[in-house]
């Protein structure tokens, strides 16, 4: 009868000794970890406003989208953003795209080539209840 592996005859959590990192395997990064990533980071600029309700998450009418192509160590990000009215759309527009590229390639580690950002949507920022002294 054989003995049952053991972590320094597989390989273990670790690598053995002289061998090539790129001989142990490969990482492939699939579009849709780019794409929450580049939502979520879209989600975090002030002025997107974070539309939609349970149906509309549903048939994909939910703000912010990012829809992601990776080819290798590069990416190519589109986000669509509802913004909060009156903030200024150019403005909001690319911090989202700066926001978005940054946190992908600190997060992730890929290059991003570019990041397309449309403004799908303009809703009402809800304003602060005021209270009347009476």
């Amino acid at each position: 009868m054989t003995d049952p592996p053991t972590p320094s005859t597989t390989g273990g959590q670790g690598a053995r000794e002289g061998d090539d990192p790129a001989q142990r395997g490969g990482l492939v990064i699939a579009n849709r970890a780019v794409e929450r990533i580049a939502r979520l980071a879209a989600g975090d600029v002030e002025g997107v406003a974070k539309a939609g309700s349970g149906l509309d998450q549903v048939l994909g009418r939910r703000y912010p989208k990012a829809n992601a192509t990776v080819a290798g160590d590069r990416a190519r990000i589109h986000v669509e953003i509802a913004i909060a009215w009156p903030h200024p759309l150019g403005q909001v527009c690319g911090q989202v795209r700066d926001e978005v590229s940054d946190r992908v390639t600190e997060l992730i580690g890929v290059r991003v080539d570019a990041v397309d950002v449309t403004a799908a949507k303009v809703v009402h920022a809800p304003q602060p209840e005021q209270r009347r002294v009476q």
